[in-house]
């Protein structure tokens, strides 16, 4: 790992109490600024928020701190001010104002016999399998524009549409694979002034798009992919290997495919997830800034 945990922790310690302006009608014992540091500590080292709560697991110059205990944390994540502020920490407005964004889907893989009642069983990496799925829109640059996390049966397609609409992005190229080739994408896109950028199934190149009422948009996607000798979509779709290396790097420093015992229910395995993508955008500013 280009930076350790503590490398980065000055900018995350620094950031929470920033961004900490929520005003509470009593004042809580621990600020919402150390609840969230307390979770990203245990997520950073792979653990779970109980061993977080121990002061032995922390640095001897941070044992003099007090710490809440496991059910306080639990409780305290729930409420609106604490997710807010975790909301602020992971969030990159500027990945949104790139003009070439991938968008793609990566399975988060539980027990084929998990009793977690909100996996469910669908499409993943190659096939079936059970969990959930994150899907992630991102810039070239490797940075996270906007993600969501769904069960693993969602719709790929309809996620991604429903994500184009909340992500606000400032326009311009999306980028998929042949999942994403779908009418209703196209038209969400042009409506938020951006252009679809895909393949269509190999089976599917070269014939026609049926009787249906097909859009402009796909229409010229397709032109622009599959006429002979077209080189300017084909060198962007090229580009889309971008999105592969924000999923490498997210499992090589966060182990995020594959959610531990103890990260069970869509909630949890969205906050699970959030925290590996706000400690991700740190190290990520800490490469920039070297």
């Amino acid at each position: 790992m280009a930076h350790s945990l503590r490398d980065i922790w000055p900018l995350i310690r620094a950031a929470a109490l920033r961004l900490d302006t929520a005003v509470h009608a009593r004042r809580p014992t621990f600020s919402d600024a150390q609840i969230i540091l307390l979770v990203l500590w245990g997520r950073g080292h792979h653990q779970s928020v109980k061993w977080a709560c121990d002061a032995h697991n922390w640095p001897l110059h941070e044992r003099r701190n007090a710490l809440p205990d496991a059910s306080t944390v639990s409780r305290r994540m729930r409420t609106r001010s604490v997710l807010a502020l975790l909301d602020a920490l992971s969030d990159d407005p500027l990945a949104r104002q790139a003009m070439v964004q991938v968008a793609d889907g990566k399975p988060l893989v539980v027990s084929r016999h998990t009793r977690d009642r909100d996996a469910r069983h669908g499409w993943g990496a190659g096939g079936m399998d059970t969990g959930y799925k994150l899907h992630l829109i991102g810039n070239l640059l490797g940075n996270v524009s906007f993600w969501r996390v769904t069960p693993m049966h969602s719709p790929e397609q309809e996620i991604t549409r429903r994500c184009v609409n909340a992500a606000h992005l400032a326009g311009g190229y999306l980028l998929g694979d042949c999942a994403y080739d779908a009418d209703a994408l196209h038209r969400t896109c042009a409506n938020r002034n951006l252009r679809l950028l895909v393949y269509r199934y190999p089976s599917r190149r070269g014939k026609g798009v049926g009787s249906r009422n097909v859009s402009s948009h796909r229409r010229s996607c397709i032109a622009s992919t599959e006429t002979p000798n077209a080189t300017f979509a084909p060198a962007m779709l090229a580009l889309r290997i971008s999105i592969e290396r924000i999923f490498a790097r997210l499992e090589t420093r966060w182990r995020i495919g594959r959610p531990p015992a103890h990260v069970r229910g869509l909630a949890r395995v969205r906050l699970w997830v959030q925290t590996a993508l706000a400690l991700d955008k740190f190290t990520q500013l800490a490469l920039h800034a070297k």
